[in-house]
């Protein structure tokens, strides 16, 4: 998807992480969520590429891609991350990659809005592409970052993009910082730069230049033909008639003769073949100018740095009527690990959250005590408990699950003074000082 090899060429921008060190840190820096906005199509892809590719669609139960889509969203569960899905709008292009795009709404999305807003998340529709909808949305400040493995991203104007890694754990990203790719040392690439290798190279709209690979258009960025064909985008017809003749004589000499060798070979063939209507500006305008919300309500995003605690009530009614699993046994089980413990970590952020309060008939959890303590990947973890009981009738009626411990850091435990008060009071009265024991009493001092 996207640009041609664009990802290897910004690859020095690359740095690795994972979703956990992005969220915590910038819980503990800001005191808020990571909001991070997802094209909601790319999961549709990938979800059923996986589950064709391994050929065991029949043998996974009732819905088997929603029901991974429900295990992808309850993994955020248990991390201060605020998703916002963005679906593809009517005034998408109608041709991508060579393909005409289906107009019909994809059989996913009334049953994924259904389990997004159920967890707690957001959903929002573009007027265009996904894709040029989330980079605006980023570049003005609306979300913090965008996870996508769409190279299209870099040109929309996002400013952070994490971008899943090829090891099958969805903790583990890599991000991209566009000042990053704009300043690197070994392969900078500017606006102009990544729309010249969007046009030489091809991607979702065009094939590109024939024959000219990322190496050849990657070295032409050292020119000024992208940043005078990103300001001609901004012209009228007439004036873009005038210029582009030029241009490409200007693109035919570089190819040609390389003069400056910020190619490093002559490509003649490559000169000699530009079609005399290269480039396509519709095509660069589809990069410069897509379809976006030009303004949007307050209410449309104001919520979106805001938790939610998912509806356990109805995450319940549609597990029954997507999955079947109250009808085969496996709900009390499903919950236990994959809602359960989020929905404990997450109300515990809530409850650190300054001025933050619970709508009337929220299912709230009782906090018992704080049972053990650990550090782990320099952070402070607390083992706290839960009676969970209004959580397990809400979901399953007959259970007879009460108490449920999680892992919390400390940072979600501001608000919980007495309990940590209660916890060192018992380790300072234990009868033998271990070294164990001693370890815990200086991290929770």
């Amino acid at each position: 998807m996207g640009i041609r090899e664009l990802w290897n060429v910004v690859s020095p921008a690359r740095k690795q992480t994972t979703f956990s060190t992005l969220s915590w840190e910038h819980f503990k820096d800001t005191g808020r969520p990571l909001v991070i906005g997802v094209d909601a199509s790319i999961w549709f892809f990938q979800i059923q590429a996986a589950l064709s590719a391994r050929g065991l669609h029949s043998q996974l139960g009732s819905n088997p891609e929603l029901a991974t889509f429900f295990y992808k969203l309850s993994f955020f569960l248990s991390l201060p991350i605020s998703l916002v899905f963005v679906l593809d709008g009517p005034q998408r292009p109608a041709i991508k990659q060579g393909k005409t795009v289906h107009s019909v709404p994809h059989w996913m999305i009334h049953s994924v809005r259904e389990l997004v807003t159920a967890f707690g998340y957001h959903i929002h529709q573009a007027p265009g592409e996904a894709e040029a909808e989330l980079g605006n949305l980023n570049h003005i400040g609306h979300i913090d970052a965008v996870f996508t493995v769409d190279s299209d991203i870099l040109l929309f104007g996002a400013e952070i993009i994490i971008r899943p890694n090829d090891t099958g754990d969805l903790n583990d990203v890599a991000v991209y910082h566009a000042n990053d790719i704009a300043t690197n040392t070994e392969r900078p690439l500017m606006p102009g730069g990544l729309l010249l290798m969007a046009i030489l190279c091809g991607g979702d709209y065009d094939k590109g230049l024939e024959r000219c690979g990322w190496k050849t258009a990657y070295g032409l960025t050292n020119t000024e033909l992208g940043s005078e064909l990103l300001l001609a985008s901004d012209e009228d017809a007439a004036t873009i008639r005038k210029i582009l003749p030029a241009w490409r004589e200007k693109l035919r000499d570089h190819l040609a003769r390389d003069p400056h060798g910020f190619i490093g070979r002559k490509n003649v063939g490559i000169a000699s073949n530009i079609p005399g209507n290269f480039p396509s500006m519709d095509v660069v305008r589809k990069y410069t100018h897509p379809v976006i919300s030009h303004t949007l309500l307050a209410a449309a995003f104001l919520g979106w740095g805001h938790l939610r605690l998912p509806n356990i009530p109805v995450l319940s009614e549609l597990t029954e009527r997507l999955f079947l699993w109250k009808s085969i046994g496996k709900q009390e089980k499903k919950f236990t690990s994959k809602i359960f413990d989020g929905f404990c970590v997450r109300y515990l952020m809530l409850l650190s959250s300054p001025g933050h309060s619970f709508p009337e008939g929220s299912l709230i959890p009782r906090v018992l005590n704080i049972v053990d303590v650990k550090s782990a990947h320099d952070n402070i973890l607390f083992s706290v408990e839960f009676d969970i009981a209004v959580l397990a009738h809400a979901s399953l009626q007959t259970s007879t699950l009460t108490k449920k411990k999680v892992w919390a850091p400390s940072v979600v435990l501001t608000a919980s003074h007495n309990l940590l008060a209660l916890y060192l009071q018992k380790l300072n009265c234990s009868k033998k000082k271990t070294l164990s024991i001693q370890k815990k009493i200086e991290l929770v001092d």
